[in-house]
């Protein structure tokens, strides 16, 4: 990965904490999110879902009250980003189920946004069995689908862009995205390191970024 960004830097210019973030977890070679499987007790972290499934199920009740308080539309989508195993949205759906009366006749859909083959199998596996199958080119936006046995359809994708538009709180953390990037981030470039190894460095001082947050 450091050879990599090294070319990259060198090739093109410093790069900014996105990019830089983006190669480092998410390269298609080598980016971490992409090798192999990183939860639980024998990769390197675990996640609230994984430890219990009140957390996902309190998430799924809060989110149910929610969409009463907007006045129960008829689409409910939902919308998990780097969603793990998959846990956390089975725990929302398995509440959904269980509360079918309140949900009533809406249309309740699962998108996820998965970069992981691993994880977006394993995902297919645990929320919808053999109820699932992969795109047939590299260049469809939604990479896969399946169905839960409660019969929600789930779609996989590979960007937040790619989701289907009509997501105001998507929409929003776009836009606090590209805001921030414009005022604070400090571009990644290559600094001398020791015996002649380059390293990475951040170069220049972040800006005030104060002006941006209090104007969203």
């Amino acid at each position: 990965m450091l050879r990599h960004l090294t070319s990259k830097i060198k090739a093109t210019g410093p790069i900014t904490v996105a990019e830089y973030m983006r190669e480092a977890l998410t390269n298609p070679v080598t980016g971490y999110y992409v090798r192999n499987d990183m939860l639980g007790p024998d990769g390197d972290f675990i996640t609230s879902p994984e430890i219990s499934q009140i957390f996902g199920e309190l998430l799924g009740v809060w989110t149910l009250s929610e969409w009463m308080a907007a006045g129960r539309p008829k689409r409910l989508q939902l919308v998990e980003l780097g969603p793990g195993k998959g846990s956390l949205a089975g725990d929302v759906l398995r509440v959904f189920s269980q509360l079918r009366s309140v949900v009533g006749g809406a249309s309740v859909s699962l998108h996820l946004v998965e970069v992981s083959p691993v994880l977006s199998r394993l995902q297919a596996q645990n929320l919808t069995g053999s109820r699932n199958r992969e795109a047939d080119g590299e260049d469809q936006l939604v990479y896969r689908r399946g169905e839960t046995a409660a019969g929600v359809p789930v779609s996989w994708y590979r960007r937040l862009e790619d989701v289907p538009s009509g997501l105001d709180q998507l929409r929003q953390v776009r836009a606090v995205h590209q805001q921030l990037r414009a005022a604070a981030e400090v571009p990644a470039d290559l600094g001398g390191g020791q015996q002649g190894h380059e390293e990475l460095r951040g170069e220049g001082g972040a800006a005030d970024a104060a002006g941006v947050l209090e104007g969203l």
